[in-house]
């Protein structure tokens, strides 16, 4: 029976805030989409417009038109439209195929491998009744196969890695950020890789919006040429924001000092100017006077003339 072709769905769609937002028929199409996707020639690209593809699913045209220019939008990013092709974005990352999967390949590596580190399965054995001949007989194809199958064994181990699922105590802001990881272009996301990264720089940078940061080191990339360590690269980003928001604290200016124990305290001259009232209304002399010459209210209480 040949064997069918099939699509990875992650569990993350539990909490993709996308798939959320997504009514009851709109994720049925996004399903029907990426099985489409799957079966294409060029896997991830749908040789179809809207309305061969609507057929393809029995679907209504209007509806199904509608679903894939919600999945084109700016906030969810998930397909590309021409007038004749529905591209599915990172499919090929999401969705790549394990060695394994392919037996054709996975023979090829074997005779490179064979080539490199000679046959296996040869030994050298010494013929009975001809000790010492020095010549060679195969043990057989059993050590073939059985090296055949540890190399298809640690292929399978390699991709599990790649695809391992996230651990049960991922919290929710540690799952958003490594959705924006994955959909940079050519990050070599890796789950469990990435999870370590993150945890560690929600404790490195605990005042900074990761996720929003993030978007900002993609969006200055995005017109930069050469390629890249992706992991780096964010990492540096979140370095020199915030060395730049450090910077912008110490700028700031000094609030001036409280008086935790009462209202602030009155100048020499408010006192001076209190004072000068009590005198004229008859009250007790001034207790403090300020310096130069008299003022006119003082040297009127005295019976003097102002100058």
């Amino acid at each position: 029976m040949p064997k069918l072709p099939w699509f990875r769905a992650y569990t993350e769609i539990l909490d993709d805030p996308k798939m959320a937002r997504l009514s009851g028929d709109q994720f049925r199409d996004w399903v029907y989409v990426l099985a489409m996707a799957r079966e294409a020639e060029e896997p991830g690209l749908i040789a179809m417009s809207a309305e061969e593809a609507a057929w393809r699913v029995r679907r209504p045209v209007d509806e199904f038109r509608l679903s894939l220019e919600l999945f084109e939008s700016e906030r969810f990013g998930m397909v590309a439209l021409t007038e004749d092709s529905i591209r599915v974005i990172h499919f090929s990352e999401r969705q790549k195929d394990k060695p394994s999967d392919q037996p054709g390949k996975v023979r090829e590596r074997v005779k490179r491998h064979r080539e490199r580190h000679g046959n296996v399965g040869e030994t050298l054995m010494e013929r009975p009744g001809n000790a010492g001949a020095g010549e060679v007989k195969r043990s057989g194809n059993a050590t073939d196969k059985s090296r055949l199958e540890e190399i298809r064994l640690e292929e399978i181990r390699g991709e599990e890695k790649d695809l391992a699922p996230p651990p049960p105590d991922m919290t929710t802001q540690e799952r958003e950020i490594l959705h924006a990881l994955i959909n940079i272009d050519n990050y070599p996301y890796d789950v469990l890789t990435d999870l370590k990264f993150v945890r560690g720089w929600l404790v490195r940078f605990p005042q900074a919006d990761l996720l929003t940061e993030i978007d900002k080191c993609v969006t200055w990339w995005a017109d930069k040429k050469g390629k890249g360590n992706w992991r780096l690269r964010v990492r540096n980003w979140f370095e020199k924001s915030e060395e730049i928001r450090n910077e912008r604290e110490t700028r700031k200016p000094s609030s001036p000092p409280s008086h935790p124990s009462g209202p602030p305290i009155p100048s020499p001259e408010t006192l001076a100017a209190m004072d000068r009232v009590r005198h004229i209304y008859g009250e007790a002399p001034p207790a403090h006077k300020p310096d130069g010459p008299e003022s006119a209210e003082a040297l009127i209480a005295k019976g003097g003339e102002p100058t």
